[in-house]
């Protein structure tokens, strides 16, 4: 059983809100559907440079930007791995 990350958690929300699936999004941001899978799952990390990259492609800011960017802070591994 996966660990859903914040980060996960948030996209799965913004991608459900706009219609979108893994496949498109994954596509936007240049990389493989069953890796965003795995990043929604908590299984994989995003760089700082990936969440700005999803948060232009979703068009949010403001407050809804932010969110995403806490999110992403409270779903890093820890060092050494997954938690």
């Amino acid at each position: 059983m996966s660990r859903y990350s914040p980060l996960g958690l948030a996209f799965r929300r913004l991608r459900d809100e706009r219609g979108l699936t893994q496949v498109a999004m994954a596509a936007a941001l240049s990389v493989p559907a069953y890796w965003l899978s795995r990043l929604e799952g908590g299984r994989e990390e995003l760089t700082e440079a990936g969440v700005e990259d999803a948060i232009a492609y979703l068009k949010i800011d403001g407050d809804e930007a932010d969110a995403v960017r806490t999110a992403w802070e409270a779903s890093r591994l820890p060092v050494g791995g997954v938690a």
